[in-house]
C-alpha cells in the first residue's frame, strides 16, 4: 500500500488502512525522494474503539 502524508493531497487514491479486528500488528513505512529510500519497522498494538 502506497500512503500519503497528507489525507487532502497526494497521488490519487489516497490510501488508507482500516484494522477491523484488535490486536498486535508488524509494519513497515518506507519513505521514498529524490535522496533514496528509508524502511522503519515496527510492531502496533489496534485496540478495540470503545
Amino acid at each position: 500500500m502506497n500512503f500519503s502524508s497528507n489525507v487532502t493531497q497526494g497521488f490519487a487514491p489516497i490510501t488508507v488502512y482500516t484494522y477491523f479486528e484488535a490486536g498486535n500488528y508488524s509494519v513497515n513505512l518506507t519513505t521514498i525522494n529524490q535522496n533514496g529510500t528509508d524502511s522503519k519497522r515496527a510492531k502496533i498494538l489496534v485496540q478495540k474503539i470503545m
